[in-house]
């Protein structure tokens, strides 16, 4: 049993090692992952620009989270040899500290302003859904890359619808207990979400700005959004 046991351990130990660690923030950026913490200390911005400290004087708050969504598509290098290599899409919520402004260290301001990196992960995840929805539809390489831009443009646009949705409520009507509300909605989204959660690795591919797997190359070119069609 002891043998057994040992060999158990030393099986996990070097699955462990052959898992590449990849890094999720350097000195300015902080990227999505379940669990990351968000503290006064990362709103490293001096000042703000005049309207959203106009804003925030107006609606009476004290803190501006940065947050981007990024996205990126990689190809194969050489298509004819690896023809048989899937496009890979990465896409991330990037919290900037060098942009993001805080007159407070109050720890429910700061959860309050966080609330829009969560949203963008929620936007991030639907668009994975969506990419999976269309590689299942179509099973043929290169489908998810027609449709790039297009699911990159639904997701912002989810994001926006999001963002305006939560301020609205939160910051410029402030209905009673709404951030309460918004952080159970978004917990509960996270969770029945958690099988499109950006992941380690598309992290790295921002924070490196180069492909993280061999053989492949950011693509020079992508395909334009679909136009929606008009009711």
């Amino acid at each position: 049993m002891k043998t057994i046991f040992i060999s158990f351990f030393l099986l996990l130990a070097a699955k462990a090692q052959a898992q590449p660690l990849y890094s999720t923030r350097d000195s300015v950026h902080i990227l999505w992952q379940p669990g990351t913490k968000i503290t006064a200390d990362d709103y490293m911005a001096k000042d703000a620009p005049d309207q959203i400290k106009k804003d925030m004087e107006k609606y009476g708050y004290s803190a501006v989270a940065s947050i981007g969504l990024w996205s990126i598509l990689d190809i194969p290098e050489d298509p004819d040899k690896n023809y048989d290599q899937p496009e890979r899409i990465y896409i991330a919520p990037a919290f900037e500290r060098t942009t993001s402004y805080a007159k407070t260290k109050d720890t429910l301001e700061l959860a309050m302003a966080n609330m829009v990196f969560d949203l963008a992960e929620i936007a991030a995840r639907r668009a994975r859904r969506d990419l999976k929805e269309i590689r299942d539809s179509i099973p043929a390489i290169g489908a998810a890359a027609i449709m790039f831009m297009t699911v990159k443009q639904d997701m912002e646009n989810n994001r926006k619808e999001l963002f305006n949705s939560y301020l609205k409520e939160v910051y410029i009507r402030k209905i009673p207990g709404a951030y309460t509300k918004w952080r159970s909605t978004v917990d509960t989204l996270l969770m029945e979400t958690a099988a499109f959660a950006t992941t380690p690795e598309e992290c790295y591919r921002f924070l490196s700005n180069k492909p993280t797997q061999k053989g492949y190359i950011m693509a020079p070119t992508v395909i334009p959004a679909m136009e929606k069609k008009k009711d």
